[in-house]
């Protein structure tokens, strides 16, 4: 084996052990009180390895998300799907088969806008959007996700479904 296959295998499963540990951390708390400190300690890593691999705890929230993402855009393209309605049922789908780290994205607050648009962007990438368009679907998703994360279940599939066609259709 070459030696920069083992940095990079023991690379990823390092940033793998800390998206774990940043799941299992925001599933109980809040994202003011996580430290470089605290991961490092309980990933069992110095801090310049986290410093390796992240600039900053800001750093290690986007690409934490955007690995969310990735796992959503590969599900939703499995089969190829276009239509938004599709599209939005394959988010759904993934959203509930990785509740845990959905629900971590959804409290890092100060990131939620970036992850809304790119869920946004890739439910309707296929089609086009106005600005309207965009922010009320936006405003939707994240009333989509507090109803489901509050469990309260007013919005069932069909009332979901048939919002965003209105939307698309009428506005």
């Amino acid at each position: 084996m070459k030696p920069c296959q083992h940095i990079s295998h023991r690379y990823l499963e390092t940033k793998e052990d800390i998206f774990h540990y940043l799941v299992n951390y925001l599933q109980k708390h809040n994202e003011e009180s996580i430290s470089v400190s605290r991961i490092s300690k309980e990933v069992k890593i110095q801090r310049h390895t986290f410093y390796h691999h992240y600039k900053n705890l800001s750093d290690l929230y986007i690409d934490f998300i955007r690995f969310v993402l990735d796992g959503m855009i590969a599900f939703m393209n499995k089969e190829g799907i276009i239509e938004p309605e599709m599209r939005l049922g394959y988010y759904l789908d993934y959203r509930f088969m990785n509740k845990d780290m959905i629900i971590s994205v959804l409290k890092l607050k100060q990131y939620k806008d970036f992850y809304y648009s790119s869920v946004l962007k890739e439910i309707f990438k296929f089609s086009s959007l106005s600005d309207f368009q965009s922010r009320i679907l936006i405003h939707f998703l994240k009333e989509i996700d507090n109803d489901w994360l509050g469990q309260n279940k007013k919005l069932s599939s069909s009332s979901i479904y048939g919002f965003m066609k209105y939307v698309l259709e009428n506005l």
